[in-house]
């Protein structure tokens, strides 16, 4: 892909039915509503997400998408992505609450890689140096002279929005590139080459340092990596069971450029507001349909569906994903996914992990990802995420 593919993307979000997920086949029958509207309501890195105040991506006017699903008798489930991220879910509401903190470009809900260096220098383990990002990179929330993520120093480097403020709450452009960003009425669409989270020299997370990059787009950017990701998000799916009117579903492709990588993982994270860090939850589920909810602690992994509640349990987060499958050739093995939950530096998270070794791409070759997250009361979400789980 040459320079032009970031200038050809204007009229992206003009196409409502481009990049649709052809393994629907009747979702056009759930009541739902489409909306591209951009407001300029800034956005909080404490807070709920409202919208985001400039929606380009490398100098193009991306908007925002978003998709609803009216509970009958109910409430309604919406979803909102933004351009400023590059296409990543900023907004999960069930009525009035709010589930995600949107606050960076590390942040809100995002795909993102680790590997190990394809040229096998540096780490032998992946590691967040070598960590292509859906939302973005941590230089992107950067403003002259600041000093960002384990000390990084900004220089002179900034990324304002249109009305030239610097870092959160607002936000300047994602360095992910955008090829597309559309919606029907229940299902968000986003293809997107993914930015390094971690530049070249930058510190990362236990003493990692970032290693030079190729410039695979010939852009002068070479903090955008060569993977690439395509990302359906639906509402209310009816697969895999009876339609579960509190679910969201995600399904991915992530295409893996021509490198070697001894190891690698693929994460869908979803960062949560702080107010659902109260107590984690494991959903043990039952082929009868019933199900055990069991109090966990911080820093759990399990095989089995995770939930981050409020306090009370009336407000609920839990996501069950499903195992990998690869292209023929992609991978040497690939390992059970894993759900990983934790709370730290006031914010909380759930990690969907899907691990692999001998990863040989070739420009084409994909992982094939999915993902169900639920939301609402413990009992609501482990309901539906055990039907799913009994119909996998």
């Amino acid at each position: 892909m040459k320079r032009g593919f970031l200038f050809a993307l204007a009229s992206v979000t003009l196409c409502v039915s481009c990049g649709a997920d052809p393994a629907e086949e009747d979702e056009g029958l759930l009541r739902g509503t489409s909306s591209n509207s951009s407001y300029d309501i800034y956005n909080s890195a404490a807070y709920p997400a409202a919208t985001y105040s400039d929606n380009r991506n490398y100098g193009n006017y991306m908007g925002e998408q978003e998709i609803h699903y009216d509970i009958p008798g109910s409430v309604r489930l919406s979803v909102r992505a933004a351009g400023t991220l590059a296409g990543a879910v900023v907004s999960i509401k069930l009525g009035n609450q709010e589930f995600i903190h949107s606050g960076g470009h590390g942040a809100a809900v995002s795909y993102l890689t680790h590997g190990t260096p394809p040229s096998g220098s540096g780490n032998s383990y992946p590691s967040e140096c070598w960590n292509p990002t859906e939302n973005g990179s941590a230089r992107d929330d950067c403003w002259p002279g600041a000093t960002i993520y384990c000390g990084n120093n900004c220089g002179s480097y900034g990324n304002p929005n249109k009305n030239g403020s610097y870092g959160a709450p607002w936000h300047g452009q994602s360095s992910s590139a955008m090829n597309a960003f559309s919606s029907t009425s229940v299902q968000l669409y986003s293809d997107v080459w993914m930015a390094y989270y971690i530049p070249a020299g930058w510190k990362g997370w236990y003493g990692c340092t970032a290693r030079g990059y190729y410039d695979y787009h010939g852009i002068g950017n070479v903090n955008l990596s060569g993977v690439r990701l395509k990302k359906w998000v639906t509402v209310g799916p009816g697969s895999n069971g009876p339609r579960r009117p509190n679910v969201i579903r995600f399904k991915a492709q992530i295409i893996v450029p021509n490198e070697y990588h001894a190891q690698w993982d693929s994460v869908l994270s979803l960062y949560l507001l702080s107010n659902l860090y109260y107590q984690g939850k494991r959903v043990i589920p039952r082929s009868d349909g019933s199900y055990t909810i069991k109090d966990i602690g911080n820093k759990q992994e399990s095989g089995y569906p995770q939930m981050l509640c409020n306090g009370s349990g009336s407000y609920c987060l839990g996501t069950l994903s499903m195992n990998a499958s690869a292209d023929q050739g992609l991978a040497s093995s690939l390992e059970t996914r894993r759900h990983y939950l934790a709370w730290e530096q006031g914010s909380a998270y759930i990690w969907n992990i899907w691990k692999a070794k001998g990863v040989k791409g070739n420009n084409s070759r994909k992982f094939h990802l999915t993902t169900y997250v639920a939301v609402g009361s413990q009992d609501s979400v482990a309901a539906s995420l055990t039907a799913i789980w009994n119909h996998r």
